[in-house]
């Protein structure tokens, strides 16, 4: 029989040792908690195994990351209750709050994006750049110029490396703003930057566009097509601003005797007429595919159009000009439009004004009425 301090002893080795395994094991599961965006599914498994141990310290950490990991399986909705169940454990984190308002500006919700990120710039003791970067962008999805563009202004001014998709990011603010001039300085300062890329010299085209200079505008589209031929995104793009500077800016009239009343079936968002100044066909869940200009056909297969301008649809009389339609985002677009003689009333969910601008975000469609200026 051992001596009593002999099995003491072997009691409080064991005691230890399991205490180690139990240590060695919450540790395993914690880094693979911490995995994130980098394997979700792994880093959802083990945080929520953490989570599971009502006592841990680290619930706030292991929330935000299954947040984060929910993030990268498109899952924002998930995200965002797990990122704010984080922030109610531990409200002092900036990164929580800026994680959230990233979230929100994804999902077009523009005003608790920025109320996110203002308050990480408050927490934060240290102004960062990459903050003032996505505020801006959420006050541009809002339609905010004047902060958004001085958002942009602080995070080129804090960042000690000048990089091309600050000045991209403000140029086509600034053009949107009516600041051409500075607008195009802001191209060139991002071509410089980055010389081989497409989408600068596209934006920069549609800007000359705008300040009627449309031989600048089509080298500008020609050069882009030229670096990037195979892109087809961008080969749409290109398309639709050309037959926007070709198009004049007056149309032909009604035909005299008005289009009938299309039936239920040849109603359906598949089977539109084809007389549309502009439309975008989509699949649910995928980007846009086309952009309609004036007798370009009808969406096809599965697809539907999630808005058109109708010129003469339904007998109306009236016609549309097709200003622009940009994107901003993925899956985020911006459509511009100026109507005349079509009377106001329902049509997918909106009203016909004189001058109407779209937003398409994710699916959803947001309308709003500009006065004339």
């Amino acid at each position: 029989m051992g001596r009593p301090w002999e099995i003491r002893g072997l009691v409080v080795s064991i005691v230890t040792l399991l205490a180690m395994d139990v240590a060695v094991a919450q540790d395993r599961t914690w880094k693979e908690c911490e995995l994130a965006e980098r394997d979700p599914d792994r880093s959802i498994a083990a945080c929520s195994k953490v989570l599971a141990r009502s006592s841990s310290p680290a619930r706030a950490g292991a929330f935000h990351s299954r947040g984060l990991a929910f993030k990268a399986k498109g899952n924002l909705d998930q995200a965002i209750s797990d990122i704010t169940a984080g922030i109610r454990l531990d409200p002092q984190r900036p990164y929580r709050w800026q994680e959230r308002g990233e979230l929100y500006t994804r999902q077009g919700k523009y005003q608790q994006g920025i109320a996110d990120i203002t308050e990480a710039i408050q927490l934060d003791p240290t102004p960062r750049a990459f903050r003032f970067q996505t505020r801006a962008e959420a006050y541009r999805g809002l339609g905010d110029l004047t902060r958004a563009i001085a958002d942009f202004d602080e995070a080129i001014r804090l960042d000690p490396v000048a990089r091309e998709f600050r000045y991209h990011d403000r140029g086509k603010t600034l053009r949107d703003a009516g600041q051409y001039d500075r607008a195009l300085a802001d191209y060139e300062i991002a071509l410089k930057l980055a010389p081989t890329d497409a989408w600068i010299l596209l934006d920069r085209g549609r800007t000359y566009a705008r300040m009627k200079r449309p031989q600048a505008a089509r080298s500008d589209f020609d050069t882009a097509l030229k670096l990037d031929p195979s892109n087809e995104e961008l080969r749409r793009a290109v398309e639709v601003e050309l037959a926007a500077i070709n198009t004049p800016s007056t149309v032909p009239p009604s035909p005299a005797t008005p289009p009938s009343e299309p039936s239920p079936k040849e109603a359906a968002p598949a089977n539109l007429p084809s007389a549309m100044i502009g439309g975008w066909c989509y699949s649910e869940g995928t980007e846009a595919r086309q952009v309609y200009i004036r007798n370009d056909g009808i969406c096809t297969g599965n697809e539907g159009v999630l808005t058109i301008w109708p010129d003469g649809y339904r007998g109306s009389g009236g016609t549309c000009t097709l200003h622009k339609i940009e994107k901003l985002a993925t899956n985020v677009y911006l459509v511009k439009s100026s109507c005349k003689g079509l009377p106001k009333g329902p049509y997918d969910g909106s009203a016909w004004a004189e001058n109407v601008e779209l937003q398409i975000n994710n699916g959803q469609l947001k309308f709003t009425s500009v006065p004339e200026k």
